[in-house]
């Protein structure tokens, strides 16, 4: 009996791996909206957890703003009462981490809160904010009337302060006025702004990397509220205006492009070990509210699965599989190559579109053509972002979260 006992535990180790699943959330209009958990999904969560309240699958919330990790993480662990880590949250400025050439640069960070804290997340040290940019050019902003006549105190001017090397939109600061006029001042100017470039030289522009595009979002008014993707549809007109040359995204990152679900992936890996499982995560579900960026971003990344699928049955390594991918999508869409990335194993990736945020249809029929009366969501004046509009069909509609993952644990046998 002894012998049998321990034949069974090592032919245990030499059985094929099950495949498991692992599963995205869109917080706001999904799980929550603002400091309220939606109704039902604090119960609904739970279908995902043990009875010790442990995760069952790998799970991630998946979401567009940028905070810190923790604050959301406490935030969500509080609404949802279960044990949310800072590691199974992607916001917008996520993916940065997978950049690793942004390290070497001294990159100006716009956006709201503690902006280098989130750049310590990603590994980003070498930063700035506009407040600094403001103390070493104080004559740049001068969108305030009462700074026209201010006397400047030249004690306190930053002295050899660097060309800035790259730009990060983050998120949409405060006063839009004041930072569209210095991030344009650093665009024309090639990140040094003391003089503007003569016309004989060549026109160059710093790297400009933007989280988060949503045009509007669904808040707690009655109407949507404008989002990150309206600064820079300002940024984007006015660039053009005083330059007369298009403006250029080196890299778009947040929902709905590939690498936030790449990143992603690599989220529900990382945890998926820590949960102590042994299998690869096969299948992905992402559940959201938003037919523009949850959706389509699912779909997006089922295509690139896809893509990854085919250059592999043609005999490539993971390597030439990416970069053969990457030639498919727009370059600010492309994938970096990161050695955390190399090890891609989901194949099936479905969007699952719930009715208790920003999209609502009582008959649960999304069809295609009638979205076109419908609020934008994202920017679609950046042309990486303008793909084509059936992306945004999900996989299935659920009146709400708690129906969503009644369907991945009926499907998943949890």
């Amino acid at each position: 009996m002894i012998f049998r006992i321990r034949f069974l535990k090592n032919a245990a180790s030499f059985l094929p791996k099950r495949s498991i699943c692992g599963v995205c959330f869109d917080v706001d209009g999904v799980l929550a909206k603002g400091p309220v958990a939606i109704s039902g999904s604090t119960n609904a969560i739970r279908k995902l957890t043990d009875e010790k309240s442990r995760w069952k699958v790998p799970v991630a919330f998946v979401t567009n703003s940028s905070i810190s990790s923790q604050r959301r993480a406490d935030y969500l662990s509080e609404i949802l009462n279960v044990k949310v880590c800072p590691t199974q949250v992607v916001q917008a400025h996520s993916p940065l981490e997978l950049f690793t050439d942004l390290r070497k640069m001294f990159c100006l960070l716009i956006g709201q809160g503690d902006v280098r804290s989130l750049a310590n997340e990603v590994g980003l040290s070498n930063v700035c904010t506009l407040e600094d940019l403001r103390r070493a050019y104080p004559l740049l902003d001068m969108v305030n009337v009462e700074s026209k006549y201010k006397p400047i105190d030249k004690e306190k001017i930053t002295k050899n302060f660097p060309r800035v090397e790259a730009i990060i939109l983050l998120g949409e600061s405060v006063h839009w006025e004041s930072t569209l006029q210095l991030v344009i001042d650093l665009l024309r100017t090639n990140g040094l702004p003391t003089k503007l470039l003569s016309k004989s030289s060549k026109f160059e522009q710093p790297p400009l990397i933007a989280c988060n595009f949503d045009l509007e979002y669904m808040g707690r008014a009655a109407i949507p509220r404008f989002g990150h993707g309206a600064f820079l549809v300002c940024i984007e007109a006015l660039y053009k205006k005083v330059t007369g040359h298009s403006l250029k995204f080196s890299s778009l990152i947040g929902k709905p492009t590939e690498v936030t679900f790449r990143y992603a992936e690599l989220v529900l890996a990382r945890e998926s070990q820590k949960l102590g499982i042994q299998s690869s995560v096969k299948k992905m579900y992402m559940v959201g509210d938003v037919p523009e960026a949850d959706i389509a971003g699912a779909n997006l990344y089922q295509k690139y699965v896809k893509k990854l699928d085919m250059y592999r049955k043609l005999g490539n390594d993971e390597e030439e599989c990416i970069n053969l991918a990457n030639t498919e999508l727009p370059p600010s869409r492309n994938i970096p190559m990161h050695p955390s990335l190399i090890k891609q194993t989901v194949k099936r990736v479905e969007s699952l579109l719930v009715c208790t945020g920003v999209y609502k249809q009582s008959d649960k029929k999304l069809e295609v053509a009638a979205t076109e009366g419908r609020h934008v969501y994202h920017n679609r004046s950046i042309d990486a972002l303008n793909f084509d509009k059936s992306v945004e069909s999900p996989t299935k509609i659920f009146c709400d979260v708690n129906e969503a993952i009644e369907y991945i644990v009926e499907q998943n046998n949890l």
